[in-house]
């Protein structure tokens, strides 16, 4: 098996995903390409329809999506040479892709519920993403900006929330009743 080329690997990152194509780890690759992407979708999009530039604060969502892509392509590279230079078997897309699951839950955290529903908790992720998006545009067409202490509540609650929600899985520790459970009842 031949060696992939650190400089050429940071040389690709610049596109987050690109890299992660040279190692040959597509999945990896379209989560980047579409957090990316989206990002700056997002931002044009929300800023058009609000015709306010508040959202195009999300634009520093982007150094630090491509600052995660660029780690991980760079410790996937190092368990790529680690695993070429054994005698163990393939180094799989599979037992990489679970071992950074607290990772890609936190990239995909920096959308508020994208998280959750990376993690199998799609109804909790939906009413975090409605409640931030919607706080969002409602600030932009009744010009509230008093709902503006919102918005960084929410992101937080997300981001930490699907964080513990991982530790959990990995640690198999009992499901504690979230927010939405408690609004249920």
């Amino acid at each position: 098996m031949y060696s992939k080329s650190k400089f050429l690997t940071f040389i690709l990152s610049f596109i987050p995903g690109l890299s992660h194509l040279y190692l040959g780890f597509a999945k990896r690759a379209l989560i980047f390409f579409g957090l990316f992407f989206g990002t700056i979708f997002g931002m044009i999009v929300l800023s058009g329809i609000t015709g306010g530039e508040i959202f195009m604060l999300l634009a520093f969502a982007l150094p630090l999506i491509w600052f995660f892509a660029l780690l991980d392509a760079f410790s996937l590279i190092d368990k790529v040479r680690l695993s070429a230079n054994s005698d163990e078997t393939h180094y799989t897309e599979i037992e990489t892709f679970s071992e950074n699951k607290k990772m890609i839950t936190a990239a995909l955290s920096l959308v508020p519920g994208a998280g959750h529903m990376y993690l199998g908790y799609l109804k909790e992720g939906a009413f975090l993403m409605t409640l931030f998006f919607f706080a969002a545009f409602l600030m932009g067409w009744l010009h509230m900006s008093m709902l503006l202490f919102i918005l960084p509540v929410v992101w937080f609650y997300s981001l930490f929330d699907a964080l513990q929600r991982v530790e959990a899985i990995d640690s198999e520790v009992p499901e504690r009743r979230s927010l939405i459970n408690w609004m249920e009842s």
